[in-house]
């Protein structure tokens, strides 16, 4: 990313940092606890967490930003099956 703003670049590696750890902690949550509630919070968190960093990247340099689009449609799949998990598997 280019920017002469280094608050846009510690925004941005911030919510990078976040995101990468928000998805270590739902791997742990969902399938090394298997506690499928927790893993949809966990997924939530990270599908908000994905749409600051598209916000903040697109105003930096907007073909990544739209690039990142994909993330957020992916994160969207997996919240929905994550939901569904629980929905289907009651107790």
């Amino acid at each position: 990313l280019y920017t002469d703003n280094l608050t846009q670049i510690n925004i941005i590696i911030g919510l990078l940092t976040l995101n990468m750890g928000l998805q270590l902690l739902w791997c742990h949550v969902y399938f090394g606890t298997r506690n499928l509630i927790g893993g949809v919070v966990c997924i939530i968190l990270t599908l908000i967490a994905a749409i600051a960093l598209v916000y903040y990247v697109g105003r930096v340099v907007p073909v990544a930003g739209i690039a990142l689009l994909v993330y957020i449609i992916w994160l969207g799949f997996a919240t929905y099956f994550n939901i569904e998990t629980v929905r289907l598997n009651p107790g």
